[in-house]
C-alpha cells in the first residue's frame, strides 16, 4: 500500500513525528525487537501487505539488526516467492548468512547473476519504504498534478486499479512519464499495478520489471511492451496538453 498524494490520515502524520521527521538508514544498528518499524505506523502500513499470514509485525522483525535489513528480507521473501520464515531464518541468528547467501542456498542460482540482482532490487524497496514513510505528509507532486489534470485524469481513470484513487496511484512515482508507462504497461500485459509498481519505483528498469512479473515474455518482448506503454503515456500527455486548461507539459520532471 502506498501513502497517498496528500497522506493525510492521523496514522501517517503520527508516524512522521514518532520519527523525528527523518528516515532511518539501512545500515543503522538497533537492538534486536526494538526496531523502528515496529513503532512507525507511516512505515508499517507500506510493508503490511508483505507479512506472511497471521505473523503480527513486532514477531516478524525480531531477530533483525536493523530496519533496512528486515524489510529487504521481507522484499526478497515477496518477489522470489521464498516462504518468508525460512528466509529469516537463514538471515538471522549466531549463524546468520547474508541475504544474498541465504537466497542462494533457497533458490541456487550456479552464476549468481539473478541472486545478485534480486538483492539489489530488494535492498532499494526496502531504501524507498524507509524514504517515502519519513516523507508521507509532504505532498506528492507526481499525484497531485496528474490528478488536478482533468484531461489527463478523465483518460487514466479507467486504467486505475478498483479501490484506489488516481493520486494513490500516481504517489511515489520519479514523474509523470514513470507513472502513466507503468499504468499502461500493467494493463496491457495483464499485470498487477502494485506490484510493478513496486519494483519501478524502486528503480528497476519498466521492462526487467515486466519481465520478472510475466516470464513469458522474453527480454525483447518485455522491451517492446515498455517502449509500447511510453508512447502510449506519450500519447496520454500530448492530448492533455492539446486543451488550454490542460495543467501538464510534455516534459515530466526529473
Amino acid at each position: 500500500m502506498t501513502c497517498a498524494a496528500k497522506c493525510a490520515p492521523t496514522a501517517c502524520i503520527f508516524a512522521v513525528f514518532a520519527a523525528g521527521f527523518a528516515a532511518v538508514p539501512a545500515s543503522a544498528q538497533v537492538e534486536p525487537g526494538s526496531l523502528t518499524v515496529t513503532h512507525n505506523a507511516a512505515l508499517a502500513t507500506r510493508i503490511g501487505p508483505l507479512l506472511p499470514g497471521t505473523t503480527t509485525l513486532p514477531a516478524a522483525a525480531a531477530g533483525f539488526r536493523s530496519d533496512g535489513e528486515f524489510i529487504a528480507t521481507l522484499h526478497a521473501a515477496h518477489n522470489l516467492s521464498i516462504p518468508f520464515d525460512r528466509l529469516k531464518a537463514r538471515t538471522t541468528g549466531r549463524d546468520a548468512l547474508s541475504l544474498g547467501a541465504a537466497i542462494q542456498t533457497l533458490r541456487p542460482d550456479p552464476e549468481g547473476t539473478s541472486v545478485r540482482e534480486s538483492v539489489a532490487l530488494a535492498q532499494r524497496e526496502s531504501e524507498r519504504d524507509i524514504r517515502q514513510a519519513a516523507s508521507c505528509a509532504t505532498l506528492d507532486r507526481v499525484a497531485s498534478r496528474v490528478a488536478s489534470d482533468d484531461r489527463l485524469a478523465a483518460r487514466l481513470n479507467p486504467l486505475v486499479p478498483s479501490g484506489e484513487t488516481l493520486s494513490e496511484a500516481a504517489a511515489g512515482f520519479r514523474n509523470e512519464d514513470q507513472f502513466l508507462a507503468t499504468l499502461h504497461a500493467a494493463d496491457d500485459n495483464t499485470i498487477d499495478f502494485g506490484e510493478l509498481k513496486d519494483r519501478v519505483t524502486a528503480g528497476q528498469s519498466l521492462a526487467a520489471a515486466i519481465h520478472d512479473l510475466k516470464p513469458a515474455l522474453n527480454a525483447g518482448a518485455s522491451a517492446s511492451a515498455a517502449a509500447r506503454a511510453r508512447a502510449e503515456s506519450s500519447n496520454d500527455r500530448a492530448a492533455a496538453s492539446a486543451s488550454p486548461a490542460a495543467g501538464l507539459g510534455k516534459t515530466g520532471e526529473q
